[in-house]
C-alpha cells in the first residue's frame, strides 16, 4: 500500500469525521442526526468502493452437488468418430444421473462460447469454428466444482492458457479414438505473375496439396475463357499429397488474360480451383518527348527511360504512343497530342491548364509522407531536397495522390499534390507538379544513414508508369478470385475494368451465381466506381461448400460487357487439420476415463462425497456499474430531501 493512497484515505476519513461532527452539532432530534450520519457514512463507503473496486475472498462450505462435463463442440471433434465415442459416453453419464439422488452430471458445450446444455441430445453436431477452453473462474458452477470431466481433443485456440486453474481439482478426460483424416485437395499458384511478352509462353509452377486414403489419378486442367487449352494427369499415392506441377501458358494477344486452373478427382468428388491474371505485353511500349525543351528534368528522365529496353522512343507527333511526356504548356491543341487509347500523358514541371500558379519553394516547405499503400511508400521524404517550385491549379483534381507537401503561400498554409494521377481529356494523366526533380536521381538514399547508393527517382517513375500501362492494357472486363474460397467466408472478387471506362465513372455490375444444378443462389447488383487502381474488388456473401458458375454483366456507353467463370467453395480446413488428441496436455491436468468401465466410472464419481463439505473460496469483485452508481445517486437524493425537510439548506 503506497504512501499516496494512505494520505488520500486519511483525507477522506478526516472529511467524513468533519461532516459527522457538523451533524452532531445541529439542533435536530437524535434519530434524524443518526439517520443523516448513517447516510453520509454509506455514501463515503460506496464512493470508496467504486474508486478502489476491491475483490473480496469468501470461504464457505462447498454444497455444490453438480459435476460439470465440458464437451468440446468444435468441428475438429468430427475427426474422432464422435458418434461411436463421445455420444455413447454422454449417454452413459445421462443414465447414471437417473440412478443418483444427490450429485448430477451437468453438460457444458464450449468452442465459440460456453453454454450449458439441458441434455446430451442438445449436442448432436460439432460445428463451432473455434475451440477456446473456458476459464473456470468465470462460471459459478465450474468455479465451485471439485470434479470436472473434459471431453475434448485439447487442441485449444486460447491465446493465453494456464494449467493453474486446474489445481485442487480432480480432472478426468475421455480418451478419443484415432483421428480420421478427411480427403481434401488444395492448389497454390504464384501470387504475382510477372508481365511477359504476349508472343512467348509462360511456365507456371503450381503445387497440389491434400490427402487421400487411396491411390488417385488427379486431373489438372487449364482453361482460358472457359475453353480447355491444356490437361495433365497426376498420379498420387495414398496419404498426404504434395506435388509440383508445371503448367504452360501459351502465347496470346497483348492485354490482360484470366486463366482458371482446376485440380480434381471426380470419383472422390475432390475439387480445387485457382484463378490467375496474366499481363501479356506487346514487344515494346512507345513514348515521345515534347520537343523544344532541354531542361535537366527532361534529360534525366530520358536517361532513366533509356535503361528500360521495353520502351522505344518515336518522334513527337509521328504516331500514337503509350507515353507522351510534356514539360511545358503551349496550348490545348499541343497537349492533346497523339496518344493511344490506353496511353498516358505525363506532365513534368507543368500542368495541362492555362490557369496555373507557380509557388517558389522557400523555407516553409515540408513533404507529407506517402501512405503505406502508395507506390512511393519507401520514399524517405525527410532526406530529399525540395523542388525549386510547386505548381497548383484549381482545375487539378487528383484521382490518386502519391506524394503531397505543405507550403506557405501568401500567409496561408496549403497542401498541394506533387505527384498524382488525374484525368485529362477523358484519359489518365500523370502529374509531377514541381520543378527540378532531377536532383533526386543522384541524391543519397539516406543522408542521415550515410548511404552512398543513389536514389534513382526516374527509374521508380518509369516503373510506376509501366504498371499503369499494364493495368490499362486491355479493354476487356475480368472478374475473378485469387484466394482460396472457404465456406462461411465472404468471397472477394477482383475487378479488371475496361480502359474505355473513364476514372470516377460509375457502373452497376450485375452478378449472378448458380450452383451446378443451375439454380440461382445469388443475383445482385454491385455499384462500382472506377478509380484507376488495379486493386478494385467487391465482396460477395458467403456460400456453402460446393462448385458454382458465375456471370458478371454491365453496360457502359451502350456497350455490353460480360465475364463468366467457375469458382469452388472449399470446406473450412482450419479446425480439421489439427494433430491427434493432445494427450500430453490432458495427462498433465487429469487422468483418463476407463473406456472399458464407463458406467462404473460414472457411478463412482457420483457417489464420491469426500469433497462436498470442504471449504471453497469464492471471489467477489465489486466493480463500478449501474447498480453501484444508482445506489450512490439514491443516497444523495435521500440526504438532499432530508436536509430540505429539516431546513438545513
Amino acid at each position: 500500500m503506497s504512501w499516496g493512497f494512505l494520505i488520500f484515505l486519511a483525507l477522506v476519513l478526516l472529511l467524513l469525521l468533519f461532516s459527522i461532527l457538523r451533524y452532531l452539532n445541529t439542533p435536530l432530534k437524535p434519530e434524524f442526526r443518526l439517520l443523516l450520519i448513517s447516510i453520509r457514512i454509506l455514501l463515503v463507503l460506496l464512493l470508496l468502493l467504486s474508486y478502489l473496486e476491491p475483490e473480496i475472498h469468501l470461504d464457505r462450505l462447498n454444497k455444490n452437488q453438480t459435476i460439470p462435463v465440458l464437451v468440446d463442440a468444435s468441428s475438429s471433434m468430427n475427426l474422432f468418430k464422435p458418434d461411436s465415442s463421445v455420444i455413447p459416453f454422454l449417454q452413459t453419464l445421462k443414465n447414471a444421473n437417473q440412478t443418483s439422488r444427490y450429485r448430477k452430471f451437468v453438460l457444458f458445450a464450449f468452442g465459440d462460447s460456453l453454454r450449458e446444455l439441458k441434455d446430451s441430445d442438445g449436442l448432436t453436431f460439432f460445428t463451432d469454428k473455434n475451440s477456446r477452453f473456458p476459464p473456470l473462474l468465470q462460471n459459478r458452477k465450474l468455479q465451485e466444482s471439485r470434479d470436472i470431466i473434459i471431453v475434448s481433443d485439447a487442441n485449444w485456440t486460447n491465446e493465453q492458457f494456464s494449467v493453474d486453474q486446474f489445481s485442487n481439482r480432480i480432472i478426468h478426460y475421455l480418451p478419443l479414438s484415432q483421428k480420421i483424416i478427411p480427403p481434401f485437395l488444395s492448389l497454390s499458384t504464384p501470387v504475382n505473375i510477372p508481365a511477359t511478352p504476349a508472343d512467348s509462353s509462360l511456365l507456371l509452377n503450381s503445387t497440389i496439396n491434400g490427402f487421400t486414403s487411396e491411390k488417385s489419378n488427379l486431373k489438372v486442367d487449364l482453361f482460358h475463357q472457359n475453353k480447355l487449352i491444356e490437361s495433365k494427369d497426376v498420379e498420387t499415392e495414398p496419404g498426404y499429397i504434395s506435388k509440383t506441377v508445371d503448367i504452360k501458358l501459351p502465347g496470346t494477344t497483348p492485354g490482360k488474360h484470366v486463366y482458371r486452373i482446376e485440380v480434381y478427382d471426380s470419383l472422390k468428388n475432390l475439387y480445387a480451383i485457382r484463378h490467375i491474371l496474366r499481363f501479356a505485353t506487346p514487344e515494346t511500349f512507345t513514348y515521345s518527348l515534347q520537343p523544344g525543351q532541354n531542361s535537366l528534368d527532361m534529360r534525366f528522365l530520358k536517361l532513366g527511360i533509356s535503361r528500360h529496353p521495353e520502351f522505344r522512343e518515336i518522334p513527337f507527333g509521328k504516331e500514337k504512343t503509350d507515353l507522351l511526356f510534356f514539360f511545358r504548356y503551349d496550348s490545348l491543341a499541343i497537349v492533346k497530342g497523339p496518344v493511344k487509347d490506353q496511353g498516358i500523358r505525363v506532365f513534368t514541371g507543368t500542368l495541362p491548364f492555362r490557369n496555373t500558379t507557380t509557388i517558389p519553394v522557400k523555407k516553409d516547405f515540408s513533404f507529407i509522407p506517402p501512405p503505406p499503400a502508395s507506390s512511393l511508400a519507401s520514399l524517405k521524404t525527410e532526406d530529399l531536397p525540395p523542388p525549386s517550385s510547386v505548381l497548383t491549379s484549381k482545375e487539378l483534381i487528383p484521382i490518386q495522390t502519391l506524394l503531397s507537401a505543405n507550403i506557405f503561400y501568401q500567409s496561408q498554409k496549403l497542401t498541394v499534390p506533387l505527384i498524382c494521377l488525374t484525368e485529362f481529356l477523358h484519359k489518365p494523366s500523370f502529374i509531377l507538379a514541381g520543378s527540378d526533380f532531377w536532383r533526386w536521381d543522384f541524391w543519397p538514399l539516406s543522408v542521415t544513414q550515410s548511404e552512398e547508393n543513389a536514389f534513382s527517382f526516374s527509374s521508380i517513375l518509369i516503373s510506376i508508369l509501366k504498371d499503369q500501362l499494364l493495368n490499362s492494357l486491355s479493354d476487356a472486363f475480368h472478374m475473378y478470385t485469387t484466394s482460396i474460397i472457404k465456406e462461411n467466408d465472404s468471397i472477394p472478387f477482383l475487378l479488371s475494368l475496361p480502359t474505355s471506362i473513364s476514372n470516377q465513372s460509375r457502373v452497376n455490375i450485375t452478378l449472378e451465381i448458380r450452383d451446378m444444378s443451375g439454380a440461382s443462389v445469388i443475383q445482385q447488383p454491385y455499384p462500382v466506381t472506377r478509380t484507376g487502381s488495379s486493386n478494385q474488388s467487391i465482396m460477395v456473401k458467403p456460400l456453402p461448400e460446393g462448385r458454382y458458375s458465375y456471370t458478371a454483366k454491365f453496360s457502359y456507353l451502350k456497350k455490353q460487357y460480360s465475364f463468366s467463370d467457375i469458382i469452388q467453395v472449399q470446406k473450412n480446413q482450419a479446425e480439421i487439420t489439427i494433430n491427434d488428441q493432445n494427450r500430453a496436455l490432458l495427462e498433465q491436468i487429469g487422468q483418463p476415463v476407463d473406456l472399458q468401465n464407463q458406467l462404473s466410472f460414472a457411478k463412482h464419481v457420483l457417489s464420491d462425497q469426500s469433497g462436498t463439505d470442504e471449504l471453497i473460496r469464492v471471489n467477489v469483485k465489486i466493480a463500478r456499474g449501474w447498480a453501484l452508481l444508482a445506489a450512490i445517486f439514491l443516497l444523495f437524493s435521500i440526504e438532499w430531501i432530508l436536509r430540505r425537510y429539516l431546513t438545513l439548506d
